[in-house]
């Protein structure tokens, strides 16, 4: 089981949405008839190069989440941008709450579920839905093979969130033992002679 001290529970928090919304959560490289295209897909927005097509094409572009679902309306990978798009709510909403993590807000203390445990819970969504984007893309008929890099760290980062123990301070200390502790000895006090 991983411990996660209790002042260092917000902060891991939010590192780990952050995280997530800036880690690509896939990279996919296609490439026939002498046409390669690389596409690196973040929660927000999408990369996209293209070389050995014709020169209107060619190049680099990108385009947000929206944008990739309007380009994709109707073809094969509309699936994929769809359930891309969730995910990029859910981190928009994991992102919301790492500021507020960050600023410490009192109202936090007033959910009825830990933030740290609510933020682990959004990365996990976002890592499913992710994952699920992922497998959509493989099977959209655009080719190449999809590596949902983000995903492999995000859904780990949200495990431990979710169930890893938040202890406090004095629970981590090392236990002492006032039966164990002796003071020093006349040998240890007393200047040697020599």
């Amino acid at each position: 089981m991983v411990w996660i001290r209790q002042q260092q529970a917000r902060p891991l928090a939010v590192v780990a949405a952050w995280i997530g919304a800036l880690l690509p959560w896939n990279l996919t490289y296609s490439s026939g008839g002498g046409i390669g295209v690389l596409f690196i897909r973040f929660p927000f927005f999408e990369f996209q190069y293209t070389s050995g097509a014709e020169t209107a094409i060619n190049g680099a572009t990108v385009r947000s989440v929206l944008g990739a679902m309007f380009l994709q309306s109707g073809r094969g990978l509309e699936s994929a941008t769809l359930v891309w798009g969730g995910g990029a709510v859910v981190m928009l909403v994991a992102l919301v709450l790492s500021v507020a993590c960050y600023e410490n807000t009192p109202r936090l203390e007033s959910l009825s579920i830990h933030p740290v445990r609510l933020m682990g819970g959004l990365l996990g969504v976002a890592s499913v839905l992710f994952s699920v984007a992922t497998v959509f893309v493989w099977t959209g008929g655009f080719g190449g093979t999809p590596i949902p890099i983000g995903v492999l760290l995000m859904a780990p980062l949200a495990w431990i969130l979710l169930r890893g123990t938040i202890v406090d301070e004095a629970e981590t200390a090392a236990p002492t033992d006032p039966e164990t502790e002796s003071a020093p000895s006349e040998a240890d006090t007393e200047p040697s002679v020599d």
